[in-house]
């Protein structure tokens, strides 16, 4: 069997739960716990689910990092309020919060040292090369993923698995 590509590897690195000495190939359906996790305004809407699950607090509050760059020139009162309470609650629970208007989330990840070669990182963009929008996920501090081989991914929805 041939060696593992450098996604592949990558992969392993991060992946949870592998059967004793499972080796990550393409088109495996893995669990993986990445080093970061971006989320932007949408963390608004998160809160509340995360809230309605009963979590009392993030697995892992070095791994969320919210970065608010989607709707910062809406200065209605109904957007500060939601700006104001995804900051308070990135302070309640210690994670890395930068507010609106110091840069682009995906740039923030990579001026700031969260992410850099072989280092698996997801973001709540659905451009984004992962994509997680669960509150279990952030909670729990993994998801999971099928790689599709080579470098370009394949992505499914991040499930959380206990």
């Amino acid at each position: 069997m041939p060696g593992q590509n450098l996604i592949e590897k990558i992969a392993q690195k991060y992946a949870v739960g592998l059967e004793g000495g499972q080796v990550v190939r393409s088109a495996d359906y893995i669990s993986v716990k990445p080093a970061f996790v971006m989320t932007h305004d949408n963390t608004g809407a998160v809160i509340p689910k995360f809230e309605s699950i009963g979590a009392q607090k993030i697995y892992n509050p070095h791994q969320p990092v919210f970065t608010l760059d989607h709707d910062i020139q809406n200065k209605s009162e109904s957007n500060l309020r939601k700006y104001a309470r995804i900051e308070a609650f990135a302070k309640e629970h210690g994670i890395d919060f930068y507010p609106a208007g110091r840069g682009i989330g995906h740039q923030i990840m990579c001026e700031e040292g969260y992410a850099w070669p072989g280092t698996l990182v997801v973001a709540s963009d659905s451009h984004s090369n992962f994509s997680s929008n669960n509150p279990i996920e952030v909670a729990a501090g993994r998801c999971g993923f099928i790689s599709k081989g080579g470098i370009s991914l394949g992505v499914s929805r991040c499930h959380s698995k206990k």
